[in-house]
């Protein structure tokens, strides 16, 4: 029940009147799906900034050797799923615009969370949202 009500307050905030993603970022957006459902890991390493911050799956990840040895627990075939057709939601803390994807395949939801850099978006964070 803890998580459906964490989804619906999900839904409710990305549906009300959230503004648009900037063209950049959306075309980041497609380009980072599209390199997960690829397991395009060169791609995804370059969209990632090291340390990433992670609370789950190990602790932060360190570097790309890392990274590549937790891919696949990571982003298991259902999370893949969720990233296929999750919209990337803008999100502000401590007057700084970030991006999220909310996950919840698993026992709990799982927040990824983006930073804009330039015109790049690059994966920040990871959060077990019940930690």
């Amino acid at each position: 029940m803890k998580h459906f009500l964490i989804l619906i307050a999900c839904f409710i905030h990305a549906s009300a009147g959230s503004p648009a993603l900037p063209r950049e970022v959306s075309a980041e957006w497609v380009k980072f799906q599209s390199a997960l459902k690829a397991d395009d890991l060169p791609t995804l390493i370059a969209m990632t900034k090291f340390p990433l911050r992670c609370n789950e799956f190990g602790g932060d990840i360190k570097n790309q050797k890392v990274f590549i040895q937790r891919y696949k627990t990571i982003f298991p075939g259902p999370t893949k799923q969720c990233f296929a057709s999750a919209p990337l939601h803008p999100e502000k803390w401590k007057n700084k615009l970030h991006y999220e994807v909310w996950c919840d395949v698993g026992e709990y939801p799982i927040r990824f969370v983006f930073d804009q850099v330039g015109s790049k978006l690059v994966l920040t964070s990871i959060d077990n949202v019940n930690e």
